[in-house]
């Protein structure tokens, strides 16, 4: 496994993003699109373009494709300073993410918390907090933002599975 992720994940640059910084965590969550090939390169083109919204993600994946819109030592511009964003694509409403999308995350998750030393963990609510106060590495991990149903054990042994 390469001990960085740039190589391998074509680089389609966000309008917008954040300032400097290490990342400490990983923030998962689910786009409001289709699934299917493609959908991550609209949406990181979307992020791109100058009718851009304020908001911008580190990676997009969709059932084929990945897409990095955001250097890792670089703030996406929404999310929390010091974490990673992953935009999942998946269907509107869907209340489980599409399992060939989270296999594929879990990859790049796994690679992720290698290259940048961050735990392989979720941080529940009481965590999270803790985290948000203080962001360093020991405190870090997974942070997911989904409605509906998340498999939270069958992925965490997926991304442990592919890890070093």
């Amino acid at each position: 496994m390469s001990k960085d992720v740039a190589p391998i994940v074509p680089f389609v640059e966000a309008r917008h993003v954040g300032r400097k910084q290490k990342p400490t965590a990983i923030v998962l969550s689910l786009s409001s699109t289709t699934s299917e090939r493609g959908a991550a390169l609209g949406i990181a083109s979307y992020h791109h373009s100058a009718s851009s919204p304020l908001v911008s993600h580190h990676y997009i994946v969709d059932e084929a494709e990945t897409y990095r819109c955001v250097a890792d030592n670089v703030a996406a511009y929404h999310s929390p300073y010091r974490s990673l964003s992953i935009l999942l694509c998946a269907e509107p409403d869907e209340f489980e993410p599409n399992w060939v999308v989270l296999e594929r995350a879990a990859e790049l998750v796994a690679i992720l918390l290698y290259v940048h030393g961050i735990r392989d963990r979720y941080l529940d609510d009481e965590m999270e907090e803790a985290w948000t106060k203080h962001k360093w590495r020991r405190r870090g991990g997974l942070i997911v933002r989904a409605q509906g149903t998340w498999p939270y054990s069958a992925f965490l042994d997926d991304v442990q599975r592919k890890s070093l």
